[in-house]
């Protein structure tokens, strides 16, 4: 899973950074590729998530870009039980990031 995480990540950026766990994905680029790769090139889409932060330097740099793909989510209709940046950060919480993907 991680794998395809990576995959659709390097599609879309062509940058080819590499997951050790789900702990990487909480900064919200791998969930952004994923679902550009998965909706397709809509405006609505890109427009969401553009200007995310490739780096996050700090907590508040991850919760910027999970607002944006949370948002893209509701605009899509993908109903999730994990509704908060927070929900995405937790620590301990992996189980859930990986039934999410």
């Amino acid at each position: 899973m991680l794998r395809w995480l990576e995959v659709n990540y390097e599609s879309d950026t062509n940058d080819c950074r590499r997951l050790e766990n789900f702990n990487g994905i909480k900064n919200g680029l791998y969930l952004a590729s994923t679902i550009k790769n998965y909706v397709g090139e809509f405006s609505f889409v890109n427009s969401a998530l553009a200007n995310m932060k490739p780096i996050c330097n700090n907590i508040h740099d991850m919760y910027y870009n999970l607002r944006k793909v949370l948002k893209v989510l509701k605009l899509i209709n993908l109903q999730v039980t994990m509704t908060k940046p927070e929900d995405f950060i937790q620590d301990g919480n992996q189980r859930e990031l990986c039934l999410f993907v």
